[in-house]
């Protein structure tokens, strides 16, 4: 069975499906299908050199998924450096099934005392230990961080994320020692959780990257089952965000380090987001997370939960574009319940 034939059949097989479930439903679908191994090389419009791909997080035993991921990296970039940051004694069964990989270095790390607020600290160690290799070994000046259970398909993404840095710098008079703005993703950057910038990926200078990972370790041992009690109660939106889950602890840590001054308010919020970073939608990337997101339909539109909308980079788009104090911002979302 040919990669072609099956593709089709997939594709159709996959339409038959749909088109039943919105006769159904009353909803309007898409889908999209990829190729799990043996991708082919695509073309490329350009280089980026100076960057390096720093795979984050625990290794699972027989992870095909993050080997698949590493080959595919390496064919759609070629001349980047991969590194894969993961816990001491985890990494030598992943180092057998791959063999002999050109450029790919394993970066093995012990495990804090304390995971912190949802094992922040787990994630600060990990993280930070791998951007450290990477300027100690002088292996680039740009770092594309992600997760071992992530994937990016979109072979541009690396230039993309440097032409980005280059349509948009920072301001001169800013607090601090940025170098560069910082790339998100929409996927866990919230339009309303104030200072929730998504930690799962990330592009920009190692020295920015190295100080906004080289936040304290949290002491707190706050769980998922607290903020999901949270929730069951009602509490408000802002009073959520003020327990500094991972997202908003890293960012605002990152702020005060910057020694910029911020309010819990969307517009303070906004403001960073305008000044120090840029939001991209994940479909820019083609970001896959097969464990928790193959349904990428949270937006307004689609849902009831407003406060847990992203914001698109369209909409940073805007903020970016306009006079904050001018801009209307709906700081009234703050004090909605949490459901």
């Amino acid at each position: 069975m040919t990669e072609n034939f099956k593709l089709r059949l997939s594709r159709k097989l996959l339409s038959l499906v749909v088109k039943r479930v919105e006769a159904i439903l009353g909803y309007s679908i898409t889908f999209k299908v990829r190729p799990a191994e043996n991708a082919s090389e695509p073309e490329r419009i350009q280089k980026s050199e100076n960057s390096v791909i720093l795979i984050q997080g625990p290794i699972q035993k027989d992870d095909k998924f993050l080997a698949e991921t590493i080959q595919f990296y390496r064919r759609i970039h070629p001349q980047n450096p991969i590194v894969v940051s993961t816990w001491r004694g985890s990494s030598s069964e992943l180092k057998s099934q791959l063999g002999s990989v050109e450029s790919l270095y394993f970066v093995e790390n012990d495990h804090p005392a304390n995971g912190g607020a949802v094992n922040v600290n787990r994630q600060l160690v990990s993280t930070l230990g791998g951007l450290k290799f990477i300027k100690e070994n002088k292996l680039g000046d740009f770092v594309l961080k992600t997760r071992v259970d992530q994937r990016l398909y979109d072979p541009s993404t690396l230039t993309y994320c440097r032409n980005l840095l280059d349509l948009f710098p920072l301001a001169s008079n800013l607090p601090g020692t940025q170098k560069k703005r910082i790339v998100g993703v929409n996927f866990n950057t919230s339009k309303y959780r104030v200072f929730s910038f998504s930690d799962m990926f990330q592009f920009g200078h190692v020295d920015d990257q190295l100080m906004y990972w080289g936040a304290p370790h949290d002491k707190r041992n706050l769980s998922h089952d607290d903020l999901n009690r949270l929730k069951t109660e009602g509490c408000s939106l802002l009073d959520f965000c003020k327990t500094m889950f991972p997202e908003i602890y890293l960012f605002t840590s990152f702020l005060q380090r910057q020694n910029q001054a911020y309010e819990f308010t969307l517009r303070s919020y906004y403001k960073a987001l305008k000044e120090r970073m840029i939001v991209v939608d994940s479909q820019s990337f083609d970001l896959y997370w097969p464990k928790y997101d193959r349904d990428d339909s949270v937006n307004e539109l689609f849902t009831t939960k407003k406060w847990d909308v992203k914001l698109s980079h369209a909409e940073w788009l805007s903020i970016y574009s306009q006079d904050l104090d001018t801009l209307h911002v709906a700081e009234d979302m703050l004090n909605q319940p949490v459901s």
